[in-house]
């Protein structure tokens, strides 16, 4: 458990120090739900006084592309105006929490990068996909890819300060069960 010392070893001697190699990578996340929800809030407020506690200086976490409430321009009109306002909808309790996680990570003293996927789904194999610090054409993001994107940016510091969208690209993209044809696999 974070905090804890082995036996025989002093909490003071973990006090002071300052570990700024070791990252730590925040993959918090529940269904949607109407019901409130604060795990991401409440997790960040833990995570960072942690860090703050041990010295650690970098973090990585995940929210979605769902906080910022808005598809790329670029997008098609159907998914604009009708597909994602009912995803946002749906998930309106969690991206509200997302969004408070994204205001007490910003607001740390810490060196942070937030990362944005879009919509999960599974895939063995990482792809070329996109990691860029603005607002991505795309609808889903393979959990290899994200996996990938959350190493990068912990171990070399690809981005730090911003929030990035992470978007799977590809021609042999294969999207989740049931979506069909489309989407930002096969533009």
């Amino acid at each position: 458990m974070l905090g804890e010392q082995p036996a025989g070893r002093g909490e003071d001697r973990a006090q002071g120090q300052r570990f700024p190699a070791v990252p730590v990578i925040s993959a918090l996340g529940v269904p949607y739900t109407k019901e409130p929800v604060t795990v991401y809030s409440r997790g960040a407020t833990n995570i960072v006084a942690a860090m703050r506690n041990h010295r650690v200086s970098r973090l990585v976490c995940v929210t979605s592309m769902g906080v910022e409430g808005k598809s790329a321009p670029e997008e098609s009109l159907l998914w604009r105006r009708v597909i994602a306002p009912i995803l946002l909808t749906m998930g309106r309790t969690i991206y509200a929490d997302m969004a408070r996680m994204e205001d007490i990570v910003r607001g740390s003293d810490l060196d942070w990068t937030i990362v944005r996927p879009a919509g999960l789904f599974d895939r063995d194999t990482v792809t070329s996909y996109r990691a860029e610090p603005r607002r991505l054409v795309g609808r889903f993001t393979s959990r290899a890819d994200l996996a990938d994107a959350l190493l990068r940016e912990a171990t070399e510091n690809r981005h730090v300060h911003p929030c990035i969208d992470v978007v799977t690209t590809g021609e042999h993209t294969e999207l989740p069960p049931g979506l069909g044809e489309g989407g930002a696999a096969h533009r």
